[in-house]
């Protein structure tokens, strides 16, 4: 039988993954095709160009993931993170870039980011990172909070992340 709370967390996992996926890249082009990518796969989108209209769809909607570019007009995608993690802690974000320097990497890792993802996109894996970075913030419901870490515990997961990807 199930109880109360089980029911709620069913619920709250349910609606998570219904809802959009905000997709942010001042490139038209880069951003065209993120989207329709993660429309095949059965997610819904929302696209931005720079952090202010971001910001404005991330006030206006209850979103699962959030995929921004690191380089925007405006902002950075690791400011825009900080940003709305002080708001949504619990919302997985990918960050994304053309430059793959180790500082750059960290700086995403830093601001809360759940992986790094280089440009040019691998499209399968970056369906699969997406997949994961959703589920992740689902099973959350049913875990710990990632809060309850101390920091070397916490560090150790974002190196874990970033090595798993150089491979």
């Amino acid at each position: 039988m199930v109880n109360l709370n089980q029911l709620l967390e069913i619920t709250q996992l349910s609606q998570m993954i219904k809802n959009p996926i905000l997709v942010v890249d001042d490139n038209e082009e880069t951003l065209a095709v993120v989207c329709e990518v993660l429309n095949r796969a059965g997610y819904d989108t929302l696209s931005s160009t720079n952090g202010h209209e971001a910001w404005t769809k991330f006030e206006t909607n209850h979103l699962s993931l959030l995929i921004t570019d690191l380089e925007l007009p405006d902002t950075t995608g690791a400011d825009l993170t900080r940003r709305i993690r002080t708001i949504d802690s619990s919302l997985p974000t990918i960050i994304m870039s053309a430059n793959r320097s180790l500082d750059v990497r960290l700086e995403a890792m830093e601001a809360g980011a759940y992986t790094f993802i280089p440009k040019p996109l691998h499209l399968p894996q970056f369906v699969q990172f997406v997949n994961k970075a959703i589920n992740s913030s689902t099973s959350a419901l049913f875990q710990p909070r990632r809060e309850n870490m101390n920091r070397s515990q916490s560090l150790l997961l974002k190196w874990t992340r970033i090595i798993r990807f150089r491979r």
